[in-house]
């Protein structure tokens, strides 16, 4: 079957410019990890439709802001992380927590404002939404409900999980030349991975490819039916890997330690728990047509007792393979990129391939901006 998608999804600056109108400034967004904000004015910045944004820990509530001073649009935060008052750095104003202005230096002698206009400045907030240590931002005036985007069922494992997370995290991002879309199509294609991941993530599955096609293909969609929540998901698979015995007795653990726990959340996070003490969030954040930026959080794991320093150098090993699988499936994304020209052949996608195929109905809809959730209700077809 040919996919509804043409190499000019991948290539056209202008469906990026429309990507970022119509999914990423109306969806809502994971922005990060509440351990990361849990001090009085602890921050982190991030961008997300091309929206520079700040999220900012007031008196123990977590909020939104665009990360623009109102005087001159400087960033009132300008690093990634941090614990700071909102003060702009350039001429010194401080903001309330509700984004009016609390005060300007020699603002009577400098700026002389008449009431009108000093009331009107504020910086711009946006909705935020926590779900369990997950952290989600919608941009848009009228946030989509957030039931519209995820099911019940999926919020409630992706919550359950997240509580697991403790108090530290490994933080770090690389930019990356191929489009974001390209990295959720590998994630939901299983079949790459005995060939991309010969020797590393493969073993791993003692079930061999048959396991792997069982257990790591998402619910399947029928094109007649398919909705936006329908692509955030969840799977999990048996491992062939044995956590360290300290572990199990020192740190808490999400599910069965010998299982792979994937929870896909649409548009760009594939976040994983490995063995129920590993929890990488990998998010594919898009910069340009061509370009992705993969940030990568590694959650340190809620303890039982005073194992933190052990289990931190516990994470490096396995933070390592987890760039050594990341770096495979680069390699293999960024040649496919390459390759991509604007009168190319029509992807011929395989019948194991059918959910790339709803997958893209409903990147459509959203990109001539549809509401993805309006279908008739029908009977869905299994793919297998």
């Amino acid at each position: 079957m040919k996919s509804p998608l043409s190499p000019k999804h991948y290539l056209s600056e202008e469906i990026f410019a429309l990507e970022q109108k119509n999914i990423f400034q109306k969806l809502w967004i994971f922005a990060g990890i509440k351990p990361a904000l849990a001090a009085h004015n602890a921050f982190m910045t991030r961008e997300i439709g091309g929206v520079p944004v700040l999220l900012q820990n007031c008196s123990g509530k977590i909020r939104a802001f665009e990360n623009l001073c109102p005087h001159r649009l400087m960033p009132v935060q300008t690093e990634e992380f941090g614990q700071a008052p909102m003060r702009c750095v350039y001429h010194g104003w401080t903001f309330n927590p509700d984004g009016t202005v609390r005060t300007i230096p020699t603002e009577k002698t400098l700026y002389n404002y008449d009431a009108e206009t000093r009331q009107s400045m504020c910086m711009k907030q946006f909705a935020v939404r926590e779900l369990g240590n997950m952290i989600f931002v919608c941009l848009d005036k009228h946030p989509l409900p957030f039931d519209d985007q995820f099911t019940p069922e999926f919020q409630e494992k992706v919550a359950e999980a997240s509580m697991f997370f403790g108090p530290h995290a490994i933080h770090s991002s690389r930019f990356l030349d191929f489009n974001w879309k390209l990295m959720y199509e590998n994630v939901v294609d299983y079949n790459h991975i005995p060939f991309v991941h010969p020797r590393s993530l493969f073993p791993a599955f003692p079930g061999g490819l048959r396991e792997v096609e069982c257990k790591l293909t998402p619910v399947p969609y029928g094109p007649e039916s398919v909705e936006l929540r329908d692509l955030s998901f969840t799977r999990n698979i048996e491992l062939n890997v044995i956590p360290y015995h300290w572990m199990k007795q020192a740190l808490k653990h999400y599910g069965k330690t010998n299982r792979y726990y994937n929870f896909y959340i649409y548009p760009n996070v594939n976040f994983t728990c490995v063995t129920g003490f590993t929890f990488p969030i990998h998010q594919y954040h898009p910069v340009s047509a061509q370009t992705t930026q993969i940030r990568v959080t590694v959650p340190s794991v809620a303890v039982n007792d005073d194992y933190v320093q052990k289990h931190a150098a516990s994470l490096r090993p396995l933070v390592l393979y987890e760039y050594r699988v990341m770096d495979e499936d680069f390699d293999a994304l960024e040649s496919i990129q390459k390759s991509l020209r604007l009168d190319a052949p029509p992807v011929e996608h395989g019948h194991y391939e059918a959910p790339l195929v709803s997958m893209a109905h409903v990147y459509k809809s959203l990109l001539n901006g549809e509401s993805a959730n309006e279908k008739p209700s029908r009977q869905r077809k299994s793919f297998w």
